[in-house]
């Protein structure tokens, strides 16, 4: 009996159909074709957390940036790699007053969650904050600020030549001073020559870190004395002399 209901069912749709008929929505229970339309995608705009713990040191290559890694156990050796982290981008400002600026991006992959800023200017202070960039592309605020400290370190290259050389005498001997570029390659020390008249070669009288010098030595009374100044580098390796500078010793 239930056999011929449903067939008398379906023959009366085809029927309708052929005819152009409404079919009652009791009358057919078709199944969901794989047209129907599908759920919209819901976009990920959530940023994710800034890292924690940023941090610049001084280093001899740059100033070094890095932040707190995050361990499953204290015990671990290797840091947790977050494969939802894209990047992590880098930003710096130094103290001539310019806004911030994007200067790397370091892949979210990296174990070593850091960078060495090898190109900011020696002895400038310089301000770092990062932030994090998520898979969907989402950028995290600002994480804290590290301040590098001014890049005194002794750098392999030739130290700039010593400028504006002054000389005087006081009391019997030869007060020395001069300038350097605090901006500019620093040397490690400085050696001052003495070129005593007569003499084909100049005497290293002084090495010094300062850029002030007092020479006594083996001064004579109504002589003249010629000095110059040079940067040395920490290979030992001297950069250009500064311009001689003259003085004579005051007869007593």
């Amino acid at each position: 009996m239930l056999h011929k209901n449903a067939a008398r069912r379906a023959a009366l749709i085809c029927a309708a159909v052929t005819l152009g008929l409404a079919i009652p929505a009791t009358a057919a229970h078709a199944a969901p074709t794989a047209s129907a339309t599908a759920a919209p995608t819901v976009q990920d705009l959530t940023p994710p957390k800034p890292v924690s713990g940023l941090r610049a040191s001084e280093t001899e290559d740059g100033i070094w940036i890095n932040w707190d890694l995050d361990y499953a156990n204290p015990w671990d050796r290797f840091p947790i790699v977050d494969k939802n982290i894209k990047s992590f981008k880098l930003y710096r400002a130094d103290d001539n007053g310019e806004p911030f600026k994007h200067i790397a991006t370091v892949p979210g992959e990296s174990a070593e969650h850091g960078f060495i800023d090898a190109e900011i200017k020696r002895n400038r202070f310089a301000v770092y904050y990062v932030t994090t960039v998520d898979i969907a592309g989402n950028e995290s605020e600002a994480s804290n600020t590290a301040t590098g400290t001014p890049m005194m370190r002794i750098t392999r290259e030739t130290p700039d030549t010593p400028q504006g050389l002054k000389a005087k005498s006081v009391s019997g001997a030869v007060e020395l001073s001069w300038t350097t570029d605090p901006y500019g390659t620093l040397p490690s020390k400085y050696l001052v020559y003495r070129y005593d008249k007569g003499r084909l070669n100049p005497t290293l009288v002084f090495e010094t870190d300062a850029t002030t010098y007092s020479d006594s030595r083996d001064l004579k009374p109504g002589a003249s004395y010629t000095y110059r100044v040079v940067g040395v580098n920490s290979k030992g390796e001297e950069g250009n002399r500064s311009a001689p500078v003259q003085v004579t010793i005051p007869q007593s």
